[in-house]
């Protein structure tokens, strides 16, 4: 069976990381790559889910990710790099709250993928917070 080699570092000539993500994520052994396009807190409806709240936001955004991975035969463990947009600075400690917490439970190890994080005006629908792409690697 094929295996993919995953590993996260970080140089010691980089400040430490201020979250859960890594500097440097080296990967070898790929078949597959997986790139899911930014995902917004928006239920299968269309609804917005947790309007105003970049918490509950953060949470639906890193569920509908899992979806999006196990669809195409892949994990959180898979996931290399994921780069984010959120809505104000107001949405930063609230995201990363949320993310840390639910990556301490996918990445027990500490093995984070690398993240991009902006912070931008606004997102293509009023309401909307949060946005997450991930990049994920298959054997």
């Amino acid at each position: 069976m094929n295996k993919i080699e995953r590993s996260a570092w970080n140089p010691p000539e980089m400040v430490v990381p201020h979250g859960a993500f890594s500097h440097v994520v080296g990967v070898s052994g790929v078949q597959k790559w997986l790139f899911l396009t930014d995902k917004a807190s928006v239920a299968a409806d269309g609804s917005l889910v947790g309007e105003g709240d970049a918490a509950a936001q953060t949470q639906w955004v890193l569920e509908l990710i899992g979806i999006g991975l196990k669809s195409g035969g892949a994990t959180w463990a898979n996931v290399v790099q994921l780069s984010t947009h959120l809505v104000g600075r107001g949405s930063v400690a609230p995201f990363l709250e949320t993310r840390d917490r639910f990556f301490g439970e996918v990445y027990p190890d500490r093995d984070f993928p690398s993240n991009t994080l902006v912070v931008v005006d606004g997102l293509v629908r009023e309401g909307m917070l949060v946005a997450v792409t991930a990049v994920a690697a298959l054997p």
